[in-house]
């Protein structure tokens, strides 16, 4: 079984979504960097993208199109200033200059960049089609490279080549691979992975290990050797290990101890301070729907509350005055309500009623 690990999963990234957002933008950046590789960037004076599918149904509403122009520039959705991205796409207008990944200059224009919602690529919803042309001396348009990419979730890009090659189509087998394209392979399942930090994972601090030691080869080899769930319990049972030293095993078995405890805490000091921006951030999220930002709001009433709540708590109390006795209740007397049958009631006769 194929292993994804904790740091993929959990990867720090621009929002809004990770599928609609670091996808594209990982997307972008890589195109680029491919025609770097080509030896193709120096001559590209254009580069049109199309949003396909959910992409461009709801791309803008999710900044899809800001954060392709941000992956073009060549930023890192873990590590770019996020004020940076919003606003991208509508500053270029029709025509302005940027700077792609690579120090190579070109203008592009707000047009560049097509929301298709009616255009489905086969391999999957979230398709992006990106190319790259030149002009040449006669004024005609020619294409230097043309890709497909599907932002298949969690920030995760496959390309239409790695569904294609090999007659290869089964995009879930592509989805268990790790964003570079390199399978996970734990110990006593294979190959041995490779200990480098994987690309979504954050660049790791001086942080100090877990008190826990590094389990033996032996027993990491335990820790790890299970396919299914069953399997999961199985091996907590024979080895006394709950599901988070298992957990814990599985990421020191890809890299050091050191690096999972660094990693670990940048996504949780990344989601924190996602945490602090939602509560704090006022206005309208980004997008023609006008949803109006909820949370600050919400946290200052209950923090008026709480503080209201804090002052009575504080108040010097005094007992209550104590009632006067309250006089037992009385209910008709049986007197009475046979003086009210009486009353009503109609007397038999000799003679009849």
């Amino acid at each position: 079984m194929t292993y994804i690990s904790a740091l993929e999963l959990f990867s720090v990234g621009i929002g809004p979504s990770s599928s609609h957002t670091v996808g594209p933008m990982r997307a972008a950046a890589t195109f680029v960097a491919n025609l770097s590789e080509r030896g193709l960037l120096a001559r590209v004076d254009k580069v049109a993208v199309v949003l396909c599918g959910s992409l461009g149904a709801t791309g803008e509403g999710h900044g899809t199109p800001d954060a392709v122009v941000a992956g073009l520039r060549g930023l890192d959705p873990r590590t770019c200033d996020v004020e940076e991205v919003p606003g991208a796409w509508e500053a270029l207008g029709d025509g302005a200059e940027i700077e792609l990944a690579g120090g190579h200059r070109l203008t592009m224009a707000r047009r560049d960049i097509r929301l298709a919602p009616l255009t489905r690529l086969p391999g999957h919803p979230n398709g992006i089609r990106l190319t790259a042309s030149t002009t040449a001396d006669d004024g005609a348009a020619h294409v230097l490279h043309e890709a497909v990419a599907y932002s298949i979730g969690g920030g995760f890009v496959v390309w239409e080549e790695e569904l294609t090659d090999g007659g290869d189509s089964d995009l879930a087998a592509v989805l268990a691979e790790t964003p570079d394209g390199d399978a996970a392979t734990l110990p006593g399942r294979g190959a041995p992975a490779a200990p480098a930090l994987g690309p979504t994972a954050p660049a790791p601090p001086t942080v100090a290990a877990p008190p826990s030691a590094a389990p033996t080869s032996a027993r990491a080899a335990d820790l790890t050797s299970f396919d299914s769930a069953t399997e999961l319990l199985e091996v907590c049972r024979r080895t006394g290990a709950d599901i988070a030293e298992v957990a814990w095993a599985q990421e020191a078995a890809l890299r050091p101890e050191i690096d999972v405890a660094a990693g670990l805490d940048a996504v949780w000091a990344a989601m924190s301070a996602c945490v602090d921006a939602g509560l704090t951030n006022e206005g309208q999220l980004p997008g023609r729907l006008g949803v109006r930002r909820r949370a600050s709001a919400q946290r200052a009433r209950l923090e008026a509350l709480e503080a209201r709540g804090r002052s009575r708590r504080s108040r010097p109390t005094t007992p209550p005055p104590t009632p006067p006795p309250t006089p037992p209740a009385t209910s008709p007397s049986s007197g009475c309500r046979r003086s009210r049958w009486r009353s009503t009631r109609r007397t038999p006769t000799a003679d009849g009623w």
